[in-house]
């Protein structure tokens, strides 16, 4: 019989290989002029930090600007196709993180109907000296595409990618290291919660 799992430990950024599994995304590759960086601190944990900037840029078409956003790189099994964590057995993610007080979106990508949807929650950081355990149950997650809200809402037994966004238009630097990202199960956690099932009447 094979044992319980209670967690399971997706990316340990003490080991220099889980940083160079992730890619950094900004406003810049589309005109903005927000700056970031993913790098390890001496203590080896990551750190995602940069300058969020929502001026516009004179003499361009870019309408909006401030975002930075870092994203675990796909996985391609020998067929081409993407590969994906099984997390049927577990309730949400637990990430050890210390942070400058932002609100942060963490992101996940499923295999869904479209390849651009991304189930997102958002989880405030503290500032200060001091390590947070954050945990997110997975009915905390809506579906969205392109930053919009969906009306049908659905589970994800799988994850493709996972990643974290800064855009909340408050223009400056910012700050957040990780530790670690895990999926754990959490005793007496509701897998589901009924605005999963929620259709257009």
């Amino acid at each position: 019989m094979e044992r319980l799992k209670y967690e399971e430990v997706l990316w340990d950024f003490r080991k220099k290989e889980a940083l160079e599994q992730w890619t950094l995304i900004t406003d810049e590759q589309f005109g903005g002029l927000s700056r970031a960086e993913f790098v390890q601190n001496p203590g080896g944990q990551a750190v995602f930090k940069g300058n969020i900037s929502t001026e516009l840029p004179p003499a361009s078409s870019v309408k909006y600007s401030g975002m930075c956003s870092i994203r675990a790189q796909p996985t391609w099994d020998w067929k081409g196709d993407v590969e994906a964590n099984d997390i049927t057995d577990y309730d949400g993610i637990v990430m050890r993180v210390r942070g400058d007080g932002r609100t942060y979106a963490l992101n996940v990508q499923t295999k869904s109907v479209r390849d651009d949807d991304i189930h997102q929650s958002f989880f405030h950081t503290r500032g200060g000296p001091l390590w947070d355990i954050v945990k997110v149950p997975f009915t905390k997650f809506v579906l969205t595409n392109a930053g919009f809200l969906q009306d049908q809402q659905m589970a994800f037994p799988r994850i493709r990618t996972l990643g974290f966004t800064l855009a909340d238009w408050n223009t400056g630097p910012f700050h957040l290291e990780i530790d670690y990202i895990k999926v754990v199960l959490f005793m007496y956690q509701p897998k589901f919660f009924s605005y999963h099932y929620l259709s257009k009447v």
